[in-house]
């Protein structure tokens, strides 16, 4: 372990945690904005997390420097709102500042982009299924698509055997982490190496799936289900095309009353549902984690018109969300990105923005630019 001075803001994450990238690269973590700092396909767990990339940026945290790759960090902050840099430090207080441990403790698995849905907020780069809209609007696929990129026979499952006994956390995101056969086998596999009551899960999943394998939840330390509910009935079904609400809601459901797992909603703030926040948390039967939306920037809540941010103000319930909304001002390209793929995929998909957001619409119908 190599240790050295704290930062005046330290993330601990470089230290003890990696990322996997649907397509099998590697970074720092889900908020990371710089280039990938390795590749699964091509190099081992070892070779990464003691490679350069990784070890420069660690060195610019000893040093108290603010990493440029972490901005989405630093202007969550700036605006009042908690960084997911700040939500680990406090998750993962017991590790050291400033100490590289042997190999990560945490690990965050995107093993593929396959997925059944197609959110408005989301691309090819986390579901496959992303690829025919992209390639009707942008003329071809905007991220190469991997349904699946980890198997019994790929050098990271066997690196993952070699550091399972220190594995303490694992994020499984997307794609749609219930339909990815390897994360079931990965599961599997740490029951029997004997390593899984040592071992906390937590998944991000779009609700559409009710796995059967879920038994093998009882084998683990910790279990924790995060439901990306975005709004409920329509609108949900408009954003999270073509997701069904009644099949999504009985799913979650399900998994809240069997009781095998701690079950929350992840509600992530962004232009469709920013005046149905008060309604969600009147209908959430449980804890929600607000999600704020950095990107793609035409769908933040920033990008909003000013006189806009200033009449909806008073009805978002969170003083950290309405910081957030005003700390930067609306930028006009993403405004004019967000009318034009609204209209192009409403066109594609059958669906209508007015019609579904009436009130929405009506409010800043006014403010398009042609």
């Amino acid at each position: 372990m190599r240790e050295n001075t704290l930062n005046h803001k330290p993330c601990l994450l470089p230290f003890i945690h990696i990322e996997t990238t649907p397509t099998g690269g590697a970074r720092p973590c889900c908020q990371w904005q710089g280039a990938d700092i390795g590749n699964f396909n091509t190099q081992t767990l070892d070779e990464i997390w003691h490679g350069e990339p990784l070890e420069s940026l660690r060195e610019q945290f000893r040093n108290n420097e603010q990493p440029q790759g972490c901005r989405n960090c630093w202007a969550a902050e700036a605006s009042g709102y908690r960084s997911k840099r700040q939500n680990d430090n406090d998750r993962f207080s017991h590790y050291a500042h400033g100490t590289t441990l042997e190999a990560p403790v945490y690990l965050d698995l995107k093993l593929g982009s396959l997925c059944n849905i197609k959110c408005r907020i989301c691309s090819t780069e986390y579901s496959h299924k992303w690829q025919e809209d992209e390639t009707l609007i942008y003329g071809a696929p905007k991220h190469r698509t991997v349904l699946g990129w980890m198997d019994e026979t790929s050098q990271f499952w066997q690196d993952l055997a070699e550091i399972a006994h220190t594995i303490e956390f694992i994020d499984f995101t997307g794609g749609e982490p219930f339909l990815v056969k390897g994360h079931w086998r990965l599961l599997e596999r740490l029951v029997e190496l004997g390593v899984a009551g040592n071992i906390s899960i937590h998944y991000n999943t779009n609700g559409t799936v009710l796995p059967k394998q879920r038994h093998l939840w009882s084998k683990f330390k910790y279990v924790e289900v995060m439901y990306s509910f975005d709004g409920v009935g329509a609108k949900f079904n408009y954003q999270r095309h073509p997701a069904d609400w009644h099949t999504c809601e009985r799913n979650f459901q399900t998994v809240l009353d069997e009781g095998v797992a701690r079950v929350q909603l992840c509600h992530t703030v962004n232009i469709f549902n920013v005046l149905d926040m008060q309604s969600f948390e009147q209908w959430a039967p449980c804890e929600i984690y607000w999600n704020m939306l950095y990107g793609p920037a035409h769908y933040s809540i920033q990008n909003l018109p000013e006189p806009i941010k200033l009449r909806i103000a008073e009805g978002i319930p969170r003083a950290d969300i309405r910081a957030y909304m005003q700390a930067e001002p609306q930028d006009h390209t993403n405004w004019r990105t967000f009318w034009q793929l609204t209209h192009q995929l409403d066109s594609i998909r059958g669906e209508t923005f007015a019609n579904t957001f009436p009130e929405l619409y009506a409010l800043i119908e006014p403010y398009k630019l042609s």
